[in-house]
This record gives structure tokens, C-alpha cells and sequence, in this order.
């Protein structure tokens, strides 16, 4: 039946089973609009992106580096070769899709079938000559000896891949974690990260939350270092507070003695603090570490000092941290925190700096130099 309507040639039978049935019953003009249809729905499915028309076609197909290659795309003819189906489908786009959109058309049949025809064409052209994208590629690329860790390079590597492999190139990369090849993962995933919308972002955390289930701190750590800050608000409760509960147990025995940084986990607070679920416990540690020794106080400086302002919001918080910095810097004189402090408190909002002000005046008797060098950054 199908090879007789099209005088003896064999569509593809996807693109038949729209087109036939209008075919029948003369309905020449809406079956051409169906074939480009399916045309457009088919370019949206193999690249992952939205839009129609021309505009679509040099989305997917256009620039030096299209998001959908035709071929290996690497010598002067395999591009030629790409850049000539692109146009061919422009100009499809352009001739008979766009003035059948704009303006009232009569088809008759033999103009029907020669223009599905072409579209069908096109669709078998495409279906057997995109280039599939092997997860293996993305291992090769990123475990590669002369990986460049960089932002420009990440990112090309990650524009080589179509739209629809990308997440799937995230959860490749992820399995692959080694302390010996995190930071060149880092790049990568950071690299995913630019070019994710939401959703993805949010798959992307629920991904690694499953990978956090029921690890140890050490485990963790791989991880948390991938994990944009923002990110912890989508990770599930349970997960979240039990990372939380780990990092604040750390952060309880943290220190930095001679030069040795001991409890190091209990750092990740100052990445992601700012959305955890035990908010309350975070400040209380923080509060207790700053009353203690020198190791603590450090410790404190180390990590914390500049990301105070995030995780003390109100007015009794601040009062409470202001007092804790003072009595660390100004009473215990703690040595590598005083250093850092004076890097930082200019850059703290104005709230914290009028707090600091009182607490540092407070305490000005016991080191007025320090002091009134902290005073005239507060100002």
C-alpha cells in the first residue's frame, strides 16, 4: 500500500505511519506540515535542544564545533560534508516549511510527495550518520596523562559531547573517583556543571547523594570537594544531616598544631554551612572552638574566618561570633589567627563590623596595637 502511494518508494516507516493517512485522504498541505514535525521533533530528540526551523537546525548542526556531528568531523571533506546536509536542511526549512507556516497553501499530490519525500530523506540521512558518543571517549579524555587542568580546556572537552550524553558523561565521570585523578574530575564535572540547567544541577546531587550513603568521612571527602556549594540544598535529609553530623563532629575536635592540620573533614562546614539543616549546631561548635586553645582558634581561621558572615545572620549571632573573634585574637592572641583576621575583617558586612568595634574596644587594653590596627580596618 505504502510503496504504491509513493509510487514505489519505501519511506521510512516512522515518517509513514504520520504522513500516509493524510495522504489518503488528500489532505496534501497538512501532511507536509506533519513531515516537518516529526523532522523537528527527531533534530530536538537526538540533540537535546529546544527551538525550531533554521533557528534549530544551527543550534544542533552549526559553528566549529556543532553539538550533533554527520561525521568524525576532522578533515577539510568530512566537514564540507556536514556543513552541506545543515544547508540543505536550512534551506528545507526556509522553501517549504516557513510559507506553508506563514501563508494559506493548496498542495497538490505530486508536490506532497516529492516534499516528503526529501524530509524522509533527510530523517535516514541523519539516523544513519550521527556520530554516537562513546562513554569510554569521556574516561580516555579526562584520565588522559596530558589532561590541561583548566576552565578553557574542560570546557571543550564538554562541548564535544551531544547535549543528550552529557548527564550520562557525569555519572561516567563520578564512577571513575581516585585520589589520584580528583582534580583533573574537578575540571570535568565543573566544566557539566556550566552547561546544566536546574533540573540537571538537581539530578546531578541526587546522583552523588545516593554515592554518600552511608560513607565514612574519608569516603565523603571525594565527593563533597565536587559538590557546588548551592547543590547541598537539594540533597535528601537524611543524607544531608548525616554528612552534616559527621563534618560538625570533626569540626568539634579540630586543630592545627605546629603546622599539622588534624580533623581536616570538619572543614567542609565552611563550603556548605550556609544551607545546612543543623545550622545551630554548626555555630555552637564554631563558638566553642573559638573559646578554647591556639590549635582550635587556628583551626577556626584556617577555614572559617572569611565565611563567619554567611552562618551568623542575626543580631544575637553576630554579637555572640564577634565576642568569640575578640576574646581568640585579642585575649589568647592566637597567633595564625590574628594574621588571617587582619586579612578579612574589611571585607565583613557593616553589621559584623560595628559588633567587632564594640567587642575589639572592649578588649583594647589587653594589646592596644593589634587592637587599633583591627579598628582602623573596621572603619
Amino acid at each position: 500500500m505504502e510503496e504504491k502511494l509513493f509510487n514505489g518508494f519505501k519511506l521510512t516507516e516512522e515518517l509513514s505511519q504520520i504522513v500516509s493517512h493524510k495522504i489518503i485522504q488528500e489532505q496534501y498541505t497538512d501532511a507536509i506540515k506533519d513531515a516537518f514535525l516529526f523532522l523537528t521533533g527527531y533534530i530536538r530528540e537526538i540533540s537535546g535542544e529546544d527551538g525550531d526551523g533554521v533557528g534549530l537546525v544551527g543550534k544542533v548542526f552549526g559553528g566549529k564545533t556543532p553539538s550533533v556531528k554527520l561525521s568524525k568531523f576532522q578533515t577539510e571533506s568530512e566537514k564540507s560534508v556536514h556543513e552541506g546536509i545543515q544547508s540543505i536542511l536550512r534551506g528545507l526549512y526556509q522553501a517549504f516549511r516557513n510559507p506553508r507556516n506563514h501563508d494559506y497553501h493548496s498542495d497538490d499530490r505530486d508536490t506532497c510527495l516529492r516534499i516528503i519525500v526529501v524530509i524522509d530523506t533527510m530523517y535516514k540521512y541523519l539516523k544513519e550518520n550521527i556520530q554516537s558518543y562513546s562513554m569510554d571517549d569521556v574516561i580516555d579524555s579526562v584520565l588522559d596523562p596530558f589532561f590541561v587542568c583548566s576552565e578553557v580546556y574542560a570546557d571543550s572537552l564538554v562541548s564535544n559531547i551531544p547535549l543528550p550524553n552529557r548527564f550520562e558523561a557525569f555519572i561516567t565521570i563520578i564512577n571513575e573517583i581516585s585520589k589520584d585523578n580528583l582534580d583533573k574530575i574537578k575540571y570535568f564535572i565543573e566544566a557539566l556543571y556550566r552547561v546544566f540547567d536546574a533540573e540537571l544541577i538537581e539530578s546531578a546531587a541526587e546522583f552523588v547523594a545516593n554515592k554518600l550513603r552511608g560513607k565514612t568521612p574519608s569516603e565523603t571527602e571525594a565527593y563533597l570537594y565536587l559538590l557546588q556549594d548551592d547543590m547541598w540544598k537539594y540533597l535528601p535529609k537524611d543524607v544531608k544531616m548525616r554528612a552534616e553530623n559527621m563534618i560538625i563532629s570533626e569540626l568539634k575536635i579540630g586543630e592545627i598544631y605546629s603546622g599539622l592540620l588534624k580533623h581536616q573533614f570538619g572543614k567542609w562546614a565552611a563550603k556548605f554551612g550556609e544551607h545546612f539543616e543543623m545550622k545551630d549546631d554548626l555555630r555552637e561548635a564554631i563558638l566553642n572552638r573559638l573559646d578554647k586553645s591556639w590549635y582550635s582558634q587556628d583551626y577556626i581561621s584556617r577555614f572559617y574566618l572569611q565565611v563567619l558572615p554567611k552562618l551568623f545572620n542575626d543580631e544575637k549571632d553576630i554579637q555572640e561570633i564577634t565576642r568569640g573573634i575578640a576574646y581568640a585574637a585579642m585575649s589568647n592572641k592566637a597567633r595564625e589567627f590574628r594574621k588571617e583576621l587582619l586579612g578579612v575583617v574589611s571585607e565583613y558586612p557593616q553589621e559584623w563590623k560595628s559588633s567587632m568595634r564594640k567587642s575589639i574596644e572592649l578588649r583594647i587594653y589587653e594589646d592596644e596595637s593589634y587592637g587599633n590596627s583591627l579598628l582602623e580596618k573596621l572603619k
